[in-house]
């Protein structure tokens, strides 16, 4: 009896087991394959991303390589973020670090309301700032720099587009009311001139002076009538090959994308219906 429940106990356990640590690795937003983290440092980003991810409501990914396998940083930025099903909401927002150590290149993809977050002015500012970071092999600056840099845009964004905390329902009453109180005596002194001039223009009668000549005469409009009529009637049809699809991702999406060295960022549509923005550039 006590060994049948110690292997029910232990299947029990490799089955929970299973489910539960993939749910596990599936939640990690640093990828260290060009291991530049210690583990403290990696749990630390780990806790950094976690708390912007509810502050912010965007997923950050932090991502470090060897090489990418041939393709340019940018869209392996891209195709890494969406191949991970990273993102917030149905527009899938968030951003991505991508440092690859082998072309000695770095990459920021956004993606969702994060384009509009992250202009190509704060990519460029973040991009600089990250590449001093590497130049001087603080990896883990260079980490938190993207994380912080982040929260700061976040919350100038939300002072400067949310409404006030104080009063937001009476200040919006107002200036309606204050709008209504200017636009009523504006629309009842033009109704009034408008009346005035009526009354001028048509007599105490209230009768228009007819023209002498019927209104014809004044007109400048000649009217002529003309036929068309088919002679020939041939249709010429022709099927246009549509293009290969050369994507390499292999997922069915076409991935458009941007990147620079040492040069300005961009943002770009991709056709799986994913909009990316971001940058690249050597360190």
């Amino acid at each position: 009896m006590v060994k049948r429940l110690f292997c029910i106990g232990i299947c029990l356990f490799f089955v929970i087991g299973t489910g539960i640590f993939p749910a596990q690795a599936q939640e990690a937003r640093v990828y260290d394959d060009a291991d530049l983290f210690t583990a403290q440092e990696e749990s630390q980003l780990e806790d950094t991303i976690a708390q912007l991810r509810e502050s912010t409501s965007l997923d950050l990914v932090i991502v470090t390589v060897q090489g990418t396998g041939g393709k340019d940083v940018q869209t392996y930025a891209d195709d890494f973020y969406d191949a991970g099903g990273f993102g917030v909401g149905s527009d899938y927002s968030g951003a991505l670090l991508l440092i690859d150590m082998g072309a000695s290149e770095v990459a920021i993809s956004t993606c969702g309301s994060c384009i509009g977050l992250l202009s190509d002015t704060r990519i460029d500012a973040m991009l600089d700032s990250i590449v001093g970071y590497l130049s001087q092999r603080d990896f883990l600056g260079a980490g938190k720099d993207f994380l912080e840099r982040i929260r700061g845009y976040s919350a100038q964004n939300n002072a400067l587009s949310g409404p006030s905390e104080k009063d937001p329902r009476p200040v919006q009453a107002k200036s309606w009311l204050r709008a209504l109180g200017i636009a009523f005596p504006i629309s009842l002194g033009l109704g009034g001139l408008v009346v005035w001039i009526l009354y001028l223009s048509t007599g105490k009668s209230g009768k228009r002076d007819v023209r002498p000549r019927s209104y014809r005469h004044y007109s400048f409009l000649d009217l002529s009538h003309k036929n068309e009529r088919l002679i020939d009637k041939r249709v010429i049809t022709r099927r246009i090959p549509r293009p290969q699809n050369t994507d390499s991702f292999g997922s069915g999406r076409v991935h458009g994308g941007g990147s620079r060295s040492f040069g300005g960022s961009s943002t770009h549509m991709s056709s799986s219906g994913r909009s990316h923005g971001g940058g690249s550039r050597k360190f």
